[in-house]
């Protein structure tokens, strides 16, 4: 809490931030104001300190209790806040949400394809089906798997001719 010069007491970077933004008067009288003006409220801080709050999230089920000078400390892990989705799809995201949305939304940017182009995931298949680079590489990957299973049917059948052979020696040939 920081002190006027007229007696006022505000919110630091409330005060600060209104000043910043051209403001040259106290908000409550309006005498004249500029940020060298303003000091401590030591009084407020120490009153405020000691005052208990609850979360603003108690309407989201939050049941944390504490002192005011604890809040911004229980924000930086309360499970019940929520904050934006960075990307901007619109939904809001508690901190249990974020990873998986942020691996999920519809509007991240996607970096995966060999053009190196970047663009959002909503976007990938109209991408997908216009870039080059990429419908070659998946050609490539196409080649590479069918190549990978006749390698593979090719080395069950070896086994089950080996173990035909093995047999018939067994049995005795005639």
């Amino acid at each position: 809490p920081l002190f006027t010069p007229c007696h006022h007491t505000f919110c630091g970077a409330c005060i600060r931030g209104r000043l910043r933004e051209g403001e040259e008067s106290c908000a409550e009288c309006l005498a004249p104001l500029k940020e060298g003006d303003l000091q401590p409220n030591l009084m407020a801080a120490k009153l405020l300190s000691r005052m208990r709050s609850c979360c603003i999230y108690k309407a989201h089920g939050c049941s944390w209790k504490g002192r005011v000078s604890e809040l911004s400390q229980h924000y930086r892990s309360c499970s019940y806040a929520a904050g934006p989705c960075p990307f901007g799809c619109g939904r809001n995201l508690t901190p249990a949400s974020y990873a998986s949305h942020v691996l999920s939304c519809e509007l991240r940017t996607v970096a995966d394809c060999p053009c190196g182009r970047k663009y959002r995931f909503s976007e990938q298949q109209t991408h997908r089906a216009t870039c080059l680079p990429y419908q070659r590489e998946a050609r490539r990957r196409a080649e590479r798997e069918a190549i990978s299973q006749k390698l593979r049917r090719s080395r069950r059948h070896t086994a089950e001719l080996r173990a035909n052979s093995r047999s018939v020696r067994l049995r005795g040939a005639p």
